[in-house]
């Protein structure tokens, strides 16, 4: 059977998620605001393509990838259960501070 993620989330202005990947598709849409994000494994704002509001983001399963924002933004996320978040640094991992 198939489960499906969905969540919505806000972001703090002058937010970044440092490089990381998941185990099924992400599909990100941006309600508001902005979302700039980029693939690699490290965090670099000049690499990234800033996503408005309207548009849609479609990560590949196991790519990595970072993100961050200006502004305050809201997204609607979703993909394929179950999900995880894993840190290209072990150190970037908030879940471990």
């Amino acid at each position: 059977m198939l489960r499906r993620l969905i969540f919505n989330g806000l972001t703090c202005r002058r937010f970044h998620l440092p490089a990381h990947s998941h185990p099924a598709i992400e599909h990100v849409t941006v309600i508001s605001g902005t979302f700039n994000i980029g693939m690699g494994d490290k965090l670099d704002p000049s690499k990234t393509q800033a996503i408005p509001a309207g548009g849609v983001a479609i990560m590949q399963p196991k790519m990595n990838q970072f993100a961050w924002t200006k502004e305050e933004t809201i997204l609607h996320v979703h993909g394929v259960a179950p999900w995880a978040v894993n840190y290209v640094d072990p150190a970037d991992d908030p879940r471990k501070k």
